[in-house]
């Protein structure tokens, strides 16, 4: 297997894969939600998928 692949290789599956990682966990820990919008946004599917 050529050098270039091993690298291009590592280089996915280390460093690539840890940036798109500590992405999503930012997005999960700015994601705030409480039981009361939970329950809203719960109670607007309801109404849309009735409206259907």
């Amino acid at each position: 297997m050529p050098a270039e692949t091993v690298w291009n290789l590592g280089l996915i599956a280390g460093p690539a894969t840890s940036v798109f990682s500590l992405l999503a966990l930012l997005f999960y820990l700015r994601y705030r939600i409480t039981r009361k919008r939970h329950r809203a946004i719960v109670e607007q599917l309801q109404q849309r998928r009735a409206v259907s």
